[in-house]
C-alpha cells in the first residue's frame, strides 16, 4: 500500500524513513519541473520503477526540454531536488524569500544572480552528479542567456505563484502550469491572403474582419485550425491549418468559389460501359469521409492503407460513373470483429450502393444493397471463417446487372440485380483496425481506371524504406498494433489522432502481446535513437534478430523480454551494460537456462530490477540477484527458489521490492531478509510462510508491507 502520488513523493517517502518539510520541497521541485516542461520528472512503467527512479536517478535537464531556461532557475530545480534533505533549502520561507530577491533584481537590473550560499549549493550537487554518472555540466550559449533573462521575470512570478497555493502533495498546480505551456509554446504565424472583402472568413467558427486586397498576419498557438472561406453562402476553401511553433503558414483565398462535382444524372443499360465513365480517373478526392467518431485513423504505410484505431471509419471515392468494371484488393483485419466492408457501385451519400463483408462473430461473408437508404438482403449469408492478421484477395466484378465477388479465387457470390447502375467504391469499419493493399479497378477489356487510395486529409504517409524521424516510427510502430510514448511524457498512445504537432522524440515502444511479425517489419527501428523502454511480452516470435533493429539505442533503460527467446548474444548486441536499469524475463522456461541466469550480472551489471517470475529458475536466480548490487526490485513467483537459496540475498543492501509468491518458501527462508534493511514490499502469498515467520520478520522490519495469505 502506497500512500500519496509516486510522481511527486520525495526519496524519504518512498522509502518509508523520517519527514520533514523538506520533503514538501522535493515535491515541489517534481510539479515546478513538470508545469514548466510539460512531463513529470521521474517516469517508469510501475509504481516501484517510478520510486526507484525518485530514490537513485536524476530527472532529465531541463536545458535538453527547454533550452532558453533560465540557469538560476535550474540551480533551483537542482537543489529542490537533492536527494539527501540536507542539501535543499531548509524551508518553504527561504524558497520564498530567495525568489522574492530574483523577482527585486529583475525589476533593478534586468539579471538575476543567485546568492553565494545557492550557487554553493547547486555547485557541490552537480560535482556528485558528475562523479556519480560522469555526466558533463551543461553550458549556456550567449544566445540562450539572453533568451533565458526574458523569461526570468515571467518564471518568477509563477513561482511566487506556486508557493502561495501551498506546498504539500495536493499543490493546485494546474492553473500555473496551463499559464507555464502556454508562455513556453512559441507561437507560429498565420498569413491569410485575399482580395475580396465580401468574402466571409472563419478559423474554428469564428469570424474574422479581413479588409479588402489585405494581408492579415495571426499570433497562434501550436496546434490545428478549421480555416473556412466562403461567399454568398458558397464554400470557397476550406482546409486544416496546422500552425507549428515558430513556423509561418500562407493560406490565399480565391476570388471564385470552385467548380462543384456535377451529379452526373442516371445512366441507363443500354449505354455501352466503355463509353461512360471508365476512363482514368484524375480526381483522388474522397466524395464522402466520415466526420467525428466515423473519421478513422488512417495511415498508408509501404502502400498499404491502415485504419489502425480500434473503431469506426467511413471513406467514399472514385469515379461516381463507374459501371462496368473489375476491382482487385487485398485485404486483412488487425483487430475487432470484422474485415472491412466494401462499397462499390456506392453513391456519395452513402443511400445507394452494393455492400460485402466478412463478420468474425456470425462466421460468414455477406453481399447486401442500400437503396434509398434502405436497407435489402440480396441472399444469403455464405459460410466464412475469416481469420485476423491474414490477408485475403478480393474480387469484385460489376458487368451489368450481375455481380460476382471472389475471395482467394473462389466465387462466395454470383448475383443478379439491376437496381443501382452506377457508382464509386467506399470502405467502412465498425470497431475494427484493418488493412488494405493493392486495390485496382479496371474495365472489362482491362483499362485501368484507379490505382492506390484517396487523398484522405491528414493522411500519415510512411515509407519504411527511407529515413524516417522519431515521429514517422512512431506512426509505424502504431500502425504495427504498437504503442508508443513520446517526449518523455510517460502517456502511452495507440492511434495516430493522439500523437501532438510537437511529438517528435519516441521514447517508449510496447508491442507486449502483439501477434507475430515478420523481423523484417521491424527494420525501420534501425534508425531509431532515443528509446528509453522497449517492451516485447509474449509477442510471438521475438529473438535476437528482433534486437538486433534497436542496437543504436544507447540510453535504453527498461527492457521487457517476457515469454521471448532472446538469448545473452542478443542482450550483448544492445551494447546498453551501463544504461538498462530494469529487464523482465517472465515465462522463458526454455530460454532461462543456467548459463543465461549464471552470465546475466557480468552483461547487465548496474540492473536495480529484475523479474524471473513464471519461469522454470531455481537458487540460481538468488545466486545472480546477489551479484547485482544495486537491485532493489526482484520477481522470482513461481520459480524453484528453497529456503536455503534465500541465504543469498543477505547481501543486498539496496532491495526493497521482493516477490516470492506461489513458491516452496517457509519460515526458515524468510529469515535471511532481515539482513535487508531497506525491504519495504515483501509478497509471500501462496507459499508456507506462517504468521510467526510474518511476525518475527516484523519485528526486524517494522515499516515492511507485507501480502500473504493470513491463516
Amino acid at each position: 500500500m502506497i500512500a500519496g502520488t509516486p510522481l511527486y513523493m520525495s526519496p524519504e517517502q518512498a522509502r518509508g524513513t523520517t519527514i520533514d518539510e523538506r520533503t514538501d520541497l522535493f515535491s515541489l521541485g517534481s510539479v515546478l519541473y513538470e508545469i514548466c516542461s510539460g512531463r513529470a520528472p521521474f517516469r517508469a512503467p510501475t509504481t516501484m520503477a517510478v520510486l526507484q527512479r525518485v530514490m537513485k536517478d536524476q530527472s532529465r535537464g531541463l536545458k535538453e526540454i527547454i533550452p532558453e531556461t533560465p540557469d538560476w532557475f535550474v540551480d533551483i530545480i537542482l537543489i529542490l531536488h537533492a536527494k539527501d534533505p540536507n542539501y535543499r533549502f531548509r524551508s518553504a520561507r527561504e524558497v520564498s524569500e530567495l525568489l522574492t530577491r530574483c523577482l527585486k533584481q529583475i525589476e533593478l537590473t534586468g539579471n538575476i544572480t543567485l546568492p553565494d550560499n545557492v550557487q554553493k549549493m547547486a555547485l557541490q550537487l552537480k560535482a556528485q552528479q558528475e562523479n556519480s554518472e560522469n555526466t558533463p555540466v551543461q553550458t549556456t550559449t550567449s544566445k540562450e542567456r539572453s533568451l533565458s533573462l526574458s523569461l526570468s521575470n515571467t518564471i518568477v512570478l509563477l513561482l511566487l505563484a506556486a508557493l502561495g497555493f501551498g506546498l504539500s502533495e495536493s499543490i493546485g498546480y494546474s492553473k500555473i502550469g496551463q499559464t507555464v505551456v502556454q508562455f513556453f509554446n512559441t507561437s507560429g504565424t498565420l498569413i491569410i491572403e485575399t482580395s475580396d472583402p465580401s468574402i466571409s472568413i472563419s478559423i474554428d467558427g469564428e469570424l474574422l474582419q479581413i479588409a479588402s486586397n489585405d494581408k492579415v498576419q495571426l499570433k497562434m498557438r501550436p496546434g490545428q485550425y478549421q480555416f473556412k472561406a466562403s461567399k454568398d453562402g458558397q464554400i470557397i476553401k476550406q482546409e486544416l491549418v496546422t500552425i507549428t511553433r515558430n513556423g509561418q503558414q500562407v493560406v490565399r483565398v480565391p476570388k471564385e468559389a470552385t467548380t462543384q462535382r456535377p451529379d452526373p444524372g442516371p445512366i441507363p443499360w443500354k449505354i455501352k460501359a466503355d463509353t461512360v465513365g471508365l476512363q482514368a480517373y484524375p480526381d483522388r478526392k474522397p466524395l464522402f469521409l466520415g466526420t467525428d467518431d466515423w473519421r478513422g485513423d488512417y495511415q498508408l504505410v509501404d502502400g498499404e492503407l491502415i485504419q489502425a484505431s480500434l473503431g469506426n471509419s467511413s471513406v467514399v471515392f472514385g469515379n461516381l460513373n463507374w459501371s462496368d468494371f473489375h476491382c482487385s484488393f487485398e485485404t486483412k483485419t488487425l483487430q475487432g470483429p470484422e474485415s472491412f466492408h466494401h462499397f462499390f457501385r456506392c453513391s456519395a451519400d452513402k443511400k445507394d450502393m452494393y455492400w460485402f463483408y466478412f463478420m468474425g462473430s456470425s462466421k460468414k461473408a455477406y453481399l447486401v444493397k442500400y437503396k434509398d437508404g434502405v436497407k435489402f438482403i440480396m441472399c444469403d449469408p455464405v459460410e466464412f471463417v475469416f481469420q485476423k492478421n491474414q490477408w485475403y484477395k478480393i474480387d469484385i466484378n460489376a458487368n451489368g446487372p450481375n455481380l460476382k465477388v471472389s475471395v482467394d479465387g473462389k466465387v462466395l457470390f454470383d448475383v443478379s440485380d439491376d437496381s443501382i447502375s452506377r457508382g464509386a467504391l467506399g470502405l467502412n469499419t465498425y470497431y475494427t483496425a484493418a488493412m488494405i493493399r493493392n486495390l485496382t479497378v479496371r474495365s472489362l477489356d482491362g483499362k485501368l481506371l484507379w490505382e492506390g487510395f484517396p487523398e484522405i486529409p491528414d493522411l500519415h504517409v510512411v515509407n519504411s524504406d527511407e529515413s524516417m524521424t522519431d515521429r514517422q516510427l512512431a506512426e509505424y510502430a502504431i500502425s504495427l498494433g504498437g504503442t508508443v510514448v513520446m517526449n518523455y511524457s510517460g502517456q502511452p498512445i495507440k492511434t495516430f489522432k493522439d500523437l501532438k504537432i510537437d511529438d517528435g522524440i519516441l521514447t517508449d515502444l510496447d508491442f507486449n502481446n502483439r501477434p507475430r511479425l515478420d523481423p523484417k517489419a521491424l527494420s525501420p527501428f534501425q534508425q531509431s535513437r532515443n528509446i528509453r523502454s522497449l517492451m516485447f511480452d509474449f509477442m510471438g516470435g521475438v529473438d535476437d534478430t528482433t534486437l538486433s533493429h534497436f542496437v543504436n539505442n544507447h540510453h535504453l533503460n527498461h527492457l521487457g523480454l517476457g515469454g521471448t527467446r532472446v538469448t545473452l548474444a542478443g542482450l550483448k548486441q544492445l551494447n546498453c551494460q551501463q544504461s538498462l536499469r530494469s529487464i523482465w524475463l517472465r515465462s522463458r522456461h526454455k530460454y532461462n537456462t543456467d548459463e543465461f541466469v549464471e552470465q546475466l550480472p557480468e552483461v547487465l551489471p548496474r540492473l536495480t530490477a529484475l523479474d524471473f517470475g513464471y519461469s522454470n529458475v531455481d537458487d540460481k536466480a538468488l545466486v545472480c540477484a546477489s551479484k547485482l548490487q544495486n537491485l532493489n526490485t526482484l520477481y522470482l513467483y513461481e520459480t524453484h527458489i528453497t529456503d536455503d537459496g534465500m541465504k543469498h540475498l543477505v547481501s543486498l543492501a539496496h532491495l526493497e521490492n521482493l516477490n516470492i509468491s506461489s513458491t516452496d518458501i517457509t519460515d526458515k527462508g524468510i529469515v535471511f531478509l532481515k539482513s535487508c534493511p531497506r525491504l519495504v514490499s515483501l509478497n509471500v502469498k501462496k507459499t508456507k510462510v506462517t504468521q510467526a515467520g510474518i511476525d518475527e520478520l516484523l519485528t526486524a522490519l517494522p515499516k515492511c508491507k507485507i501480502e500473504w495469505d493470513e491463516k
